[in-house]
């Protein structure tokens, strides 16, 4: 099996996604720019042309490029299910639209496609059409399989008092059984690769892909802002403060830092608050700088007054944040179990999860040797250009044609 080509010399549409609207509308733009994407199953999409401007309000978030207008597959129903499912507090209530999502997408399914990359636990069904059919299914992980969270987080949870629950166990198995069907599983970091390998699934069908981010994009074009000694070191953390995104450690590790710092040093945390989080908020309200969710502009402008990104989180697929902080020149201290792509005392440093100690190590590191961080920045920011000089569209879709090659 090739990739072919019309009579005109016109790519084959031949593409076919199922998946929420984050990453996969990247891939999906590029996929409709090269001719190749004949179908977007998805949650409930916008249109550039207003043509669903009784639902803009609902949209706000979901208006993409607008290459993808015309394309086909958006689904309103499991969206409105899960809202209401929602409101009312129904248990699981992501169980029921995932599963009308999954049936959807398998009874639009097109005809004449070579292979499907799915995500989540909707692909479940047209995974088993792939197989009935003989067509290239590609399971793409785009974090942690719940299994493998729950052991990285349950006991965490656990001694905060807590059950950790994320979502339904059907929805969990679905998300496994969906990896098991797969010929092949698309994954964003190390750290998923390996949780992979120790579940037994093969080797050979896993293939590790970075993503994208379009904020890393424009920081990259962004000049350094060079630290200068003698000044306060600035460290962000960005994301969730919560108990899954290390905030415990971040927290009680950049206190015992500052006790013991040369230099003067300040946290910044910008993000929501998760309830779970609270506690440890309000005990460091006087320490730390809470600035909650900002928009991209200001996010951007925080990366550029900051000197280093701290993310300690417990589990992660593959932190958009890190690719953000490394395109903008800041070093990163991040843990292994969060799907870093950082190269440990190259453009940052590897902590273990679940430990202060380590969050203090890594920032007395840095106000014992200031000149580590324009090392590290000019490392991060060469490092991340060459690691993305093709954006993660053309990336995928180079190891896509790779594989209907081998059949």
């Amino acid at each position: 099996m090739t990739s072919d080509k019309n009579a005109d010399g016109t790519p084959t549409r031949d593409i076919w996604l199922i998946g929420r609207i984050d990453q996969m509308s990247l891939l999906a733009a590029h996929f409709e720019r090269k001719g190749r994407l004949i179908r977007w199953d998805s949650f409930f999409r916008g249109s550039n042309a207003r043509k669903y401007w009784l639902f803009d309000k609902f949209l706000a978030n979901r208006k993409l490029d607008p290459v993808l207008d015309k394309v086909h597959g958006r689904h309103l129903f499991p969206d409105v299910l899960q809202f209401f499912s929602k409101l009312i507090r129904v248990p699981h209530y992501n169980l029921m639209p995932s599963l009308i999502f999954a049936s959807l997408a398998r009874l639009f399914a097109p005809s004449n496609f070579k292979v499907l990359v799915g995500q989540g636990s909707y692909s479940f069904l047209a995974a088993l059409y792939c197989r009935k059919k003989k067509k290239i299914f590609i399971a793409d992980l785009t974090g942690q399989l719940p299994s493998t969270r729950y052991k990285q987080l349950s006991t965490e949870y656990r001694e905060h008092g807590l059950k950790y629950r994320e979502i339904s166990s059907i929805v969990g198995m679905l998300r496994t059984w969906e990896i098991r069907l797969a010929n092949y599983v698309f994954v964003p970091s190390q750290a998923v690769h390996d949780a992979l390998l120790e579940m037994g699934i093969d080797r050979t069908k896993i293939r590790t892909l970075h993503y994208d981010a379009p904020l890393a994009n424009i920081l990259v074009k962004e000049p350094i802002n060079p630290y200068i000694p003698g000044n306060t070191i600035k460290f962000l953390f960005v994301g969730r403060a919560s108990i899954a995104k290390g905030i415990k450690y971040l927290l009680n590790g950049f206190s015992a830092a500052q006790k013991r710092s040369k230099n003067a040093i300040s946290l910044t945390v910008v993000g929501w608050h998760e309830n779970d989080a609270k506690n440890y908020i309000k005990a460091n309200k006087d320490l730390v700088e809470f600035s909650g969710p900002v928009n991209k502009a200001r996010l951007k402008t925080l990366y550029l007054d900051h000197d280093i990104l701290i993310l300690p989180s417990l589990s992660e697929g593959s932190a958009l944040v890190t690719y953000e902080a490394l395109a903008a020149g800041l070093p990163v201290i991040s843990t292994t179990a969060g799907g870093s792509c950082v190269s440990h005392m190259d453009d940052g440093i590897l902590i273990n999860s679940r430990s202060a100690k380590d969050v203090t190590a890594a920032i007395l590191h840095f106000d014992a040797n200031p000149g580590e961080i324009d090392r590290m920045a000019l490392e991060a920011k060469e490092r991340h250009k060459k690691k993305m000089t093709k954006n993660y569209g053309q990336r995928t879709l180079e190891v896509i044609d790779s594989i209907i090659k081998l059949h």
